[in-house]
């Protein structure tokens, strides 16, 4: 379904652009903005689902304070806002916000920063502002491979977890927000070098507010090119545990898709939609790594510091737009202790005796399973040393021609896979 949507909206795209560009004389900046605000909601209206009162709107947000943001180019919300008398422009509540999307018909660096100021006035996660939990600790298993604590205490999970927590909060709290240019940055290589630009200038002085990773847009794109946000709604980094929060990182050629299913994972969140409306979902976009961010406590404040990864334009054009996906394999003494774990949802490392075996026959590749288990986003080892899924719903399957293998199926995707799959030749490679 979502590869139709994405090729519909793409193809009413080029149309509608190319309309547009049969008013070069109209030089009016707020004209021009707006011609191209009514083109976004046009497409945005083909894109949410037109049973759960989803409306595409311009306006304000009311936030939980009381007070309001600066006027938003395109809101997706639920239900209806209060019109602003003689104007398009409604008051959205802030609970009703789904996303929040900038509209620039040209993308360069000047836009991206005003974009990113615009949508930081939606504003920071409060005590007024409520927080999906059960979205919260799902993101966080993703991203910290470990659970927040069930009494709200995060300091027990250490200084980097518990900013990462933090983090991972103010991020299922506040809406989708997308930067969308029509134009402007022409490559991947130039965008991604666009936003550490704009970041490196606004830490000329030293540490600068409003750029910590929750409060950078969810999405940038310019043409056929995105920034995706990783934080795991929906994408997210395979890293080890020695390594930093990759929070950035590059695509091109599938803005569209992109950008529908970052949308669509926020509207399945809140309204509960089935999982098949992203379809069979067995290609893998590849993301090329853009931005590490480590937290860190100076001078009695905490924040966050980052770094960059330098890829070239030959490094970026020669990676494909996508990869097949596949489920992880598994050996049989992986395939039991990962079943032990389905049922458990948890196992000591420190004092279960079926973790001992384990470990025992493991020997020295057990660093290597934990290890891949993590890089999977299947399995890892938390900070009270449990052994936990960081599925929602881990599976494991006996096939007679490569025998185990496990993956996440709560949107039905191994069993899409092992549908469509060709087994293998058990006589190939022999």
């Amino acid at each position: 379904m979502i590869e139709s949507i994405a090729d519909l909206i793409d193809a009413i795209k080029k149309r509608e652009e190319a309309a547009l560009a049969a008013f070069p004389d109209v030089e009016h900046p707020g004209i021009t903005g707006a011609m191209y605000e009514g083109l976004t909601r046009e497409l945005l209206q083909q894109a949410v689902f037109r049973d759960h009162d989803l409306r595409v709107e311009t306006g304000k947000i009311r936030l939980p304070d009381g007070s309001l943001s600066r006027q938003m180019d395109v809101m997706v919300v639920v239900g209806e806002g209060t019109p602003i008398p003689y104007t398009d422009s409604v008051i959205c509540d802030f609970s009703r916000v789904v996303a929040a999307i900038e509209v620039k018909k040209t993308l360069y660096g000047d836009e991206l920063i005003d974009a990113h100021q615009n949508l930081l006035s939606i504003g920071k996660v409060s005590k007024d502002t409520k927080v999906p939990l059960r979205l919260a600790r799902f993101v966080f298993r993703r991203l910290a491979h470990s659970e927040l604590p069930d009494d709200g205490d995060l300091s027990v999970l250490g200084f980097e977890k518990e900013m990462m927590a933090v983090a991972c909060i103010q991020e299922v709290a506040l809406p989708l927000r997308v930067v969308l240019g029509y134009g402007g940055f022409a490559t991947e290589h130039t965008l991604r070098t666009g936003l550490l630009t704009r970041l490196e200038k606004a830490a000329e002085g030293g540490p600068v507010k409003g750029f910590a990773p929750p409060q950078l847009p969810s999405l940038i794109i310019s043409g056929s090119n995105a920034l995706v946000k990783l934080n795991a709604l929906p994408f997210s980094a395979h890293t080890s545990e020695r390594e930093p929060w990759l929070v950035f990182a590059s695509t091109s050629g599938n803005s569209t898709r992109i950008l529908l299913e970052t949308l669509w994972t926020r509207l399945r969140a809140r309204l509960g939609l089935p999982s098949d409306i992203f379809g069979e979902d067995l290609e893998v976009e590849v993301l090329k790594p853009l931005l590490l961010a480590e937290p860190l406590h100076v001078d009695g404040m905490n924040g966050w510091q980052y770094r960059s990864v330098e890829l070239s334009s030959s490094a970026l054009e020669s990676e494909p737009a996508s990869t097949p996906w596949e489920p992880e394999r598994l050996d049989t003494d992986e395939a039991t202790i990962l079943g032990i774990l389905c049922k458990e949802h948890r196992i000591s490392t420190r004092s279960s005796e079926v973790w001992r075996a384990f470990s025992e026959a493991k020997g020295a590749s057990l660093d290597a399973f934990v290890e891949r288990m993590r890089y999977a986003s299947i399995a890892a080892i938390d900070h009270n040393g449990d052994f936990i899924v960081l599925t929602d719903l881990l599976q494991i399957v006996a096939l007679p021609d490569i025998g185990f293998v496990a993956a996440d199926n709560s949107t039905g995707r191994l069993s899409r896979w092992m549908m469509k799959r060709k087994p293998e030749d058990p006589r190939a490679g022999v």
